[in-house]
């Protein structure tokens, strides 16, 4: 009994962290009202955990998408910044960032607390796992070096297109005269995620390969 009560007391204490995390990284209160993006002096940082750039209430910078813009705009130079801060969050924060501080990663949890029916691993999803690595070698590496855009966040990324991409589209009359067929996309991969994390909370490494398995032990 104490033992499921210290667990429950962790769980509680993390999602707090969880909670206050993405309030921190999204303060910027005036750009929900306005539908506008800061270019406060903060957003040349990059913060531990997957949160858009163009979030409108967003004060800092996502690692993936500054990895991303270094690459296809370093001119064949190394983005040393960028690549020096992603290992720095690594060997210092680890699986913490997963666990406590990434905000699409609450909501990821949330999606996976849906009383429903929960999908075991298999072979399906064994071989699945690897497409992690065929989205980190052509979207975020690749992509960015011939194409010179930011391949994972312009075709991919669910969580700009939850944070940013609907926001931003739903407060300007321009940009939803503006909205085709990547727009459409992109919606579809963000609901695509949203139907099936309440039943295979692991789909998020086929998508997300910073992230690791540390939040599957709290949602089990």
């Amino acid at each position: 009994m104490m033992g499921k009560l210290a667990d429950n007391l962790r769980e509680y204490r993390r999602r707090y962290i969880q909670l206050i995390t993405a309030v921190l990284y999204n303060c910027n209160l005036p750009g929900f009202v306005r539908g506008t993006i800061s270019k406060g002096a903060l957003k040349g940082v990059c913060v531990p955990g997957l949160n858009c750039y163009s979030c409108p209430g967003a004060v800092a910078s996502c690692p993936l998408g500054s990895l991303q813009y270094a690459i296809s705009s370093s001119s064949y130079r190394l983005p040393l910044y960028v690549l020096g801060t992603l290992l720095l969050f690594g060997v210092l924060l680890g699986r913490v960032i997963c666990g406590f501080l990434c905000p699409f990663g609450l909501i990821q949890e949330l999606l996976y607390k849906i009383p429903l029916p929960k999908i075991k691993k298999n072979r399906a999803t064994a071989i699945l796992s690897y497409l992690k690595y065929v989205i980190l070698a052509v979207f975020v590496i690749a992509i960015p070096i011939v194409r010179l855009v930011p391949g994972f966040c312009k075709y991919i990324c669910p969580a700009g297109t939850l944070e940013a991409g609907i926001p931003l589209v739903a407060m300007s009359e321009m940009l939803k005269s503006r909205v085709g067929f990547l727009f459409s996309w992109k919606v579809f991969i963000l609901a695509l995620c949203i139907l099936i994390l309440p039943f295979y909370m692991p789909a998020r490494r086929y998508l997300f390969f910073l992230q690791s398995d540390s939040v599957l032990r709290h949602t089990r």
